[in-house]
């Protein structure tokens, strides 16, 4: 299959989605984030968001978070033009990730939402190795990527057909709870937090943003790992 061209996505595409989409995509969009950023720590920190896109995490982060230092890689131009103008306290590279470019011991998180999806095994090996060196000492990545475990498969197949973007081009490496945990454990992580996201709440929304946020609150005890997104917390240790 040929490599998907992420150069085609419309810049801002995802952002806009999260602030003018349907209220499903609203709500999915900024609630993961949300929950994300809970990991982030109120105070100066280094973060790194690689295949940041648009910048919509940071977006996001921003809001309640004005301390943390704020990277964001992307192998779209267009997006990273996108982001640094929506996030301008935030700092935005075009860059592949294969040669993350920092040096050692920079940060203290590095965060990959919704990425490891489009990357090949080879590729994911390495970024993971050069997660390892630019995080410092017990610094923390923070992952997100498509559970195949749960519903998640029948909710893409349909998404395929009504979407303008393809996922079956881009999600080209699929994980459950059970791989990502033993791929980050070979490569040399410890895996400190792992949940999942969503199951009913997304659809709630359509009829009242309110009740799926507190229905999400009450999903999050009972779901255990068959959400539809995995998020995992993982430190190195060096």
């Amino acid at each position: 299959m040929k490599d998907f061209n992420y150069e085609d996505i419309e810049a801002g595409y995802y952002h806009k989605t999260m602030l003018n989409g349907g209220n499903i995509q609203r709500f999915w969009h900024r609630k993961k984030f949300e929950e994300i950023s809970k990991f982030i720590p109120h105070k100066t920190v280094k973060v790194l968001d690689l295949g940041c896109g648009p910048g919509s995490f940071f977006y996001v982060l921003r809001e309640k978070n004005k301390k943390a230092i704020l990277y964001g890689i992307d192998v779209s131009k267009k997006q990273i033009d996108f982001a640094s103008k929506l996030v301008k306290s935030a700092s935005f590279f075009a860059s592949d990730a294969i040669k993350i470019p920092f040096k050692d011991d920079t940060f203290d998180y590095v965060t990959l939402i919704e990425v490891i999806e489009h990357l090949n095994k080879n590729i994911e090996r390495n970024i993971f190795n050069e997660i390892k060196r630019v995080l410092k000492k017990n610094g923390k990545i923070i992952i997100t990527t498509p559970n195949y475990q749960s519903l998640w498969p029948i909710i893409e197949l349909f998404w395929n057909k009504i979407s303008p973007l393809n996922y079956e081009e881009q999600h080209i490496n699929k994980k459950t709870v059970n791989i990502l945990k033993n791929d980050l454990i070979k490569a040399g992580f410890k895996v400190n937090e792992t949940r999942s996201l969503f199951l009913f709440s997304p659809f709630i929304s359509l009829f009242s943003n309110k009740f799926a946020h507190y229905f999400m609150i009450f999903e999050k005890k009972i779901i255990n790992y068959w959400g539809y997104i995995i998020l995992i917390e993982a430190k190195v240790s060096k």
